[in-house]
């Protein structure tokens, strides 16, 4: 067991986080999409955005000027080659959509600095794609990711399946564990040995019965004493 653990553990171990991130990207997704159908009524419609960069923001009304200030900013460095558009998104918050040459990508990213300019940062397989495309892109990707989880699963439960009486294994292992486990109370000399522990009074019989029938005279059965301070433990059934 342990040799074909050795095996199997690097494959499973990396099937189960290509799942972890599988199901880490179907819950998250649905975030990205939402905050930026909100932004598309924001995107014009420019046949050529190659050579731009196109930017998502979103702001709390209470800091609106901000983007004002971006602008003031940006007209400063960029010599006013750039475009920003904005409009509520909801009630609280400022949608804007910042459009600037890709070359001058750099010096745009410090003008970003504000923290109250919250800037929605796609996952890495969306960077750089043109705004309307990243969310057709990721309205597929979510379409594909219930077939990839589940082909995954399968792939760890085939490599799992064959090996049912590991399961087994298991279970006797853990048995005869107890039993060694249960030496360690033993009292022993070099002829005998005492092994104490608890039966509820109504099997002290029964369990006389079966240590004479079994051992004969050779084991011998002691009710001992019980103080008013010893506790027994929880009987299983």
């Amino acid at each position: 067991i342990s040799q074909d653990l050795d095996a199997l553990t690097p494959r499973i171990e990396e099937l189960v986080r290509h799942l972890d991130e599988l199901e880490a990207e179907q819950d998250t997704l649905p975030r990205y999409l939402e905050s930026l159908r909100k932004l598309l009524p924001l995107v014009p419609e420019l046949t050529d955005l190659r050579r731009y960069e196109t930017t998502a923001l979103l702001v709390d009304r209470r800091h609106g000027e901000l983007l004002h200030e971006l602008g003031a900013e940006l007209t400063e460095s960029l010599g006013g080659n750039f475009e920003i558009i904005s409009g509520n998104v909801d009630d609280s918050t400022i949608g804007a959509v910042l459009i600037v040459p890709r070359s001058e990508s750099e010096r745009v990213q410090e003008a970003l600095g504000w923290e109250q300019l919250s800037r929605v940062h796609l996952p890495e397989r969306f960077t750089g794609v043109p705004f309307r495309e990243a969310i057709t892109a990721m309205s597929q990707r979510l379409d594909e990711l219930p077939v990839e989880i589940a082909d995954t699963k399968e792939a760890i439960t085939a490599l799992v399946r064959p090996h049912g009486d590991w399961v087994v294994a298991v279970g006797d292992l853990d048995e005869r564990l107890e039993r060694l486990e249960a030496v360690r109370h033993l009292g022993v000399t070099t002829h005998t040995f005492a092994l104490p522990g608890w039966v509820p009074q109504s099997r002290l019989d029964p369990l006389r019965s079966l240590v004479g029938g079994e051992w004969g005279r050779e084991v011998t059965l002691v009710e001992a004493p019980r103080s008013s301070v010893d506790k027994p433990p929880a009987m299983r059934c």
